[in-house]
């Protein structure tokens, strides 16, 4: 049985449109990336994460899609999307780049999760080690797991969760079926 939803998230798929009778026609244009079923959703408060559209506060450095949001406590700016889902987005394309090794970061495939988040929430700015036992704990894995054996959505799904309290709903037609 499906856990029930919180009246904000509600109230928020009360103003979305019902999916189109055949799910496979969608009549939103296709653009990169882009998954017609993906909805990430915040509560009320008023966090960067929200105003930013940035469920995994990913720091600015340019990504596609972003600009220059506000500042960040400690220096740096918060990367700013134009939807909360380009921000997800975005989050999984920054995990599966540390994934290949492509990062500055130093972080690649044979990392662990606790290496990953050591880079990703540094001690210096969170409770690090909190922050690796609670995400390994949900994700069911040990911190010891190489990051290129941890599903990139269920990581990033977890990232937002912690990082912001987004529920993010990959199949969100599903969702809506087994919710009425």
């Amino acid at each position: 049985m499906a856990e029930p939803m919180p009246e904000w998230m509600q109230k928020m798929i009360s103003v979305v449109p019902p999916p189109p009778d055949n799910p496979d026609v969608v009549d939103i244009p296709y653009k990169e990336g882009f998954n017609p079923d993906l909805k990430v959703y915040f509560s009320d408060a008023d966090i960067p994460a929200r105003r930013n559209n940035n469920p995994g506060n990913l720091m600015y450095v340019g990504q596609q899609g972003s600009v220059r949001g506000g500042s960040k406590r400690g220096g740096g700016y918060w990367a700013k999307f134009s939807s909360p889902e380009d921000g997800f987005n975005a989050l999984i394309k920054d995990i599966e780049f540390k994934k290949q090794g492509k990062s500055k970061t130093g972080i690649s495939g044979d990392s662990t999760i606790a290496d990953f988040f050591k880079r990703y929430a540094p001690p210096s700015e969170n409770d690090s080690d909190k922050y690796i036992k609670s995400v390994s704990k949900r994700l069911g894995i040990s911190a010891l797991a190489k990051i290129k054996d941890v599903d990139t959505q269920k990581l990033a799904s977890e990232i937002a969760k912690h990082e912001s309290g987004a529920k993010v709903i990959m199949n969100f037609r599903e969702y809506i079926k087994k919710n009425k």
